[in-house]
């Protein structure tokens, strides 16, 4: 399946219309550019982030970016009152090495592997 940009644009705009869903954007200070975003949606008080995400433009400041929009984004859920965060990576089995940095960043802040290597959940 193929990129579709008006599709990608549809579904955001639908997902951020229920006011209970958010999407975090960090700029940089010095650049006063776009740096990297993280869409978090919410039913009831389980919430899940897109594949991939926290996502970062500069790979270099990946953990600094990334770190800072998950802690932003789970201090914004428990303030909610949600439980639950799930969030996947979908990686040819023989490539971990391409999805290690998330692995990491998610484990650093409590995140349980429950699903060997594609899911990890947050209590």
């Amino acid at each position: 399946m193929f990129y579709n940009k008006e599709e990608e644009l549809a579904e955001l705009q639908k997902q951020f219309q229920k006011k209970e869903n958010f999407f975090l954007v960090a700029f940089s200070e010095e650049q006063q550019a776009f740096v990297g975003c993280m869409e978090i949606l919410i039913r009831k008080d389980e919430a899940k982030t897109k594949r991939w995400e926290p996502l970062v433009k500069e790979q270099a400041s990946f953990k600094t970016v990334a770190g800072k929009l998950l802690e932003e984004g789970l201090t914004l859920l428990k303030r909610r009152g949600v439980k639950w965060l799930e969030t996947s990576f979908k990686y040819m089995l023989d490539e971990l090495s391409s999805v290690a940095p998330l692995l990491e960043l998610f484990n650093s802040v409590g995140f349980n592997e429950k699903v060997p290597l594609t899911k990890q959940f947050y209590k």
